[in-house]
């Protein structure tokens, strides 16, 4: 289903279109799903994950400059030997063109029981991307090939629209693209997150956690192919959501507010509480001395999913925490008496202002978003009652927005 959201008031309209994507079959099951749009080539990408009756797994990509005819334009599908569990995508530096592009990353579960025994050692993520990228594909483009055989049970057709062929990459091209894969232990993992910092373009921010409660943070050099820092710590239950933020981006008058290279890393556990690691590359630590707790995040049943992001416009992230117990959970940052907003390491913490019943469990939270183009940020929430949309009142947005400039014109 494509959703697209409108807004001539206070009301939202939603209009909804299915799109029958090709090459799915019947008996199929989607698992996981995710989308982008070609920085490049200003295509829509789309990738599916499903399973059949029969016991196979799937991965299918498509790709188009338009999105009415993106369910058409099927770019590549590829068998999969696991059970898919998250797609997600980021970002590498390619060693033909010198210049950013996506690949989509996929978690993998149990082996199917038609596999091979050689699937039970294989990567727990593998990786699809443009194939000419690769080690052996790299040298086919100097030699004027399409390199598209360096890749086996991928099957595809060539969109005209589309220069290079995509599929899964060999397990030494997936750790010379992405080399924090090779440090990942043999453990399924639930939830991928990345990041890109402005500050430095050819730094990637990852982290990973898995079913039996690891999870770690690493920071690549994409331009070197180099792990320059490995961060790894445990709890005692399954990781269900990890997210990478920078708690002083959207401070202007905070002398946090130019400390680029802060991050922090949120952590969501099946039956522990939540956590925040702070300043985790700059302290090169993962670990109880920089780790702060997330109040109440036990008492809703497990928490499954995150989101940070400014929703009250102050310019200090919050974090949202959504739970199978049917609520969301809201936390501020309260820094020290006499610290700044966001200081140093661990000097203050994080405090839940408020809390809100859904219907259903929640299963997803995304990240701010401006679904009707008026520069607002709403949450979208997916329940197994559907998709769910919180914005701002205006009012109440019109009247902060009167304050602040009167503040501005007195000052």
């Amino acid at each position: 289903m494509l959703y697209r959201f409108s807004s001539d008031g206070p009301e939202v309209t939603t209009s909804v279109k299915s799109l029958d994507f090709v090459y799915l079959p019947g008996d199929s099951d989607i698992v996981c799903i995710n989308a982008l749009q070609d920085e490049m080539t200003k295509e829509y990408i789309v990738g599916i994950g499903f399973v059949t009756d029969q016991e196979k797994g799937y991965l299918n990509i498509y790709g188009s400059s338009s999105q009415e005819r993106l369910s058409e334009c099927y770019l590549r599908y590829s068998e999969l030997s696991c059970v898919p569990l998250q797609l997600t995508h980021t970002y590498y530096i390619s060693p033909t063109s010198s210049q950013l592009q996506w690949a989509f990353l996929l978690s993998r579960g149990r082996p199917f029981a038609s596999s091979s025994s050689t699937a039970m050692n294989e990567s727990p993520i593998c990786v699809f991307a443009r194939l000419c990228d690769t080690e052996a594909g790299a040298a086919n483009v100097k030699e004027g090939s399409s390199g598209s055989s360096s890749v086996s049970n991928s099957h595809g057709t060539h969109n005209e629209s589309v220069d290079s062929v995509y599929g899964e990459l060999s397990l030494t091209s997936s750790f010379s693209l992405f080399p924090e894969l090779a440090c990942i232990p043999r453990t399924t993992i639930l939830y991928m997150d990345f990041m890109l910092p402005t500050s430095t373009p050819s730094i990637r921010l990852s982290a990973f956690g898995g079913q039996d409660g690891w999870f770690g943070a690493y920071r690549t050099d994409m331009k070197q192919g180099v792990l320059l820092q490995k961060l790894e710590f445990s709890h005692d239950s399954a990781i269900t959501s990890v997210r990478l933020f920078n708690p002083c981006l959207g401070l202007t008058d905070d002398s946090c507010s130019n400390d680029t290279d802060r991050w922090d890393l949120l952590v969501c556990s099946a039956f522990e509480a939540a956590v925040v690691y702070s300043n985790i590359f700059r302290n090169d630590c993962l670990g109880l001395s920089n780790q702060l707790v997330l109040p109440h995040s036990t008492e809703y049943d497990h928490v499954n999913c995150a989101s940070v992001g400014d929703f009250d416009f102050d310019g200090i992230l919050e974090l949202v925490l959504g739970t199978f117990g049917q609520t969301l959970l809201f936390y501020r940052w309260k820094p020290d008496a006499g610290d700044n907003a966001v200081s140093e390491s661990t000097k203050g913490s994080y405090e839940l202002v408020a809390q809100r019943s859904v219907i259903g469990p929640v299963h997803c939270l995304s990240p701010p978003l401006d679904i009707v183009g008026d520069g607002l940020k709403s949450l979208v929430i997916l329940t197994n009652r559907g998709l769910h949309v919180y914005r701002h009142k205006i009012d109440s947005v019109l009247d902060l927005l009167k304050k602040r400039l009167s503040h501005r014109l007195t000052t």
